[in-house]
This record gives C-alpha cells, sequence and structure tokens, in this order.
C-alpha cells in the first residue's frame, strides 16, 4: 500500500521520480491570473510529503487539439472516461506519474508526465531498480570503505539519506495490482 500523505510541500522540492498520484482536487471552473480558463488539479504523490497543483490551460488561447490530447492523457492515466467534466469521476482516482523539473523564468518547477496504467507500471517497477541498486551501491561502499580501515570522517558524505530511500522501500510491502483505498 502506498503511503499517502495530506501536508502540502513546495512544487519546487518534490523529487524527480515516478509516483502513484491521487487527485485530491479538481476544479473545471479556474481562472488564471492573466484571465484564462482553466481546469485545475491537486495530486498528492505517494512517498513524499507533497501535493501538486497542475493546470491545464482551456483557453481559445491554445489551439483545442493540444487542450484535447493534454486532458485526454492526463484521462487515460486516471482511468477516468473519456470526455468527462464530472468532478466525481477525476477526485480520488490513482494514476502513475513522473516528475521531471524544468526552468521557466529562472524557477526550476515540476512537471508531470501521465502515463498509460500498463506503460507507468513498468516506469515505476524500472525507477524502484534504480533507486535500489543505487542504495546497494552505497552501502557497499560505506561497507569497502570500513572494511579497508578509512576513519568515518574521511568518508566522503553523500547528500542522500537513508531517507531519501523511504520512497524505494515504500513499494517492496505492495503489488501496485493490488491497490485498494
Amino acid at each position: 500500500m502506498p503511503k499517502w500523505s495530506y501536508s502540502s510541500m513546495n512544487n519546487h522540492t518534490i523529487p524527480d521520480g515516478v509516483y502513484y498520484a491521487k487527485i485530491i482536487k479538481a476544479n473545471f471552473d479556474a481562472v488564471s491570473k492573466n484571465g484564462k480558463a482553466l481546469w485545475q488539479f491537486t495530486l498528492q504523490l505517494s512517498g513524499v510529503k507533497a501535493t501538486l497543483l497542475h493546470n491545464i490551460v482551456v483557453d481559445d488561447s491554445i489551439p483545442q487539439a493540444w487542450v484535447a490530447g493534454w486532458i485526454a492523457k492526463m484521462a487515460e492515466c486516471f482511468s477516468v472516461p473519456e470526455g468527462s467534466e464530472d468532478y466525481l469521476d477525476w477526485v480520488n482516482t490513482v494514476g502513475i506519474i513522473e516528475i521531471t523539473h524544468k526552468e521557466y523564468n529562472g524557477v526550476d518547477y515540476p512537471r508531470p508526465k501521465f502515463y498509460k496504467p500498463e506503460a507507468g507500471k513498468k516506469a515505476l517497477a524500472q525507477f524502484k531498480a534504480a533507486k535500489d541498486a543505487e542504495h546497494a551501491a552505497q552501502i557497499e561502499f560505506e561497507e569497502f570503505s570500513r572494511e579497508a580501515g578509512v576513519p568515518e570522517e574521511d568518508l566522503p558524505r553523500s547528500k542522500q539519506t537513508a531517507k531519501d530511500f523511504q520512497f524505494a522501500d515504500d513499494f517492496k510491502a505492495f503489488d501496485p495490482d493490488e491497490i485498494t483505498f
């Protein structure tokens, strides 16, 4: 079972990675600061204490084929009926997304990529395997260094801690095909 957390953190601190995401809020009547119509979603991410605000501009200033494509990708990811604007069809649905960061006006912003359900399971498994391998390599290096007699204070300090690997460990406790809420 993924660990869900309801406390928010700044969007900019969400680490790159693959996450289960649950839509906890959907607003189809939102308006941007510039007056453009938005579909606005609040996504809760598993494994981190974070929520992510995701907006889709549905204003006429954007080619409607692009808008329809973005909405269709997100709907498929979260198994929402095609074309639905019903709040209840979207809220509390779960999908798999990948977060990467992209710089915009000098600030790093998280960018979600929405996976189709089967592709998402593969991406999640690959991400977990990479995190597990990274964790194993760090432990192996530390053990080798200690066996070689390197004093603890001379070991290089990684920016990663055991807590950073908690995300990968969260996925050892359940089968992604059997998620229930």
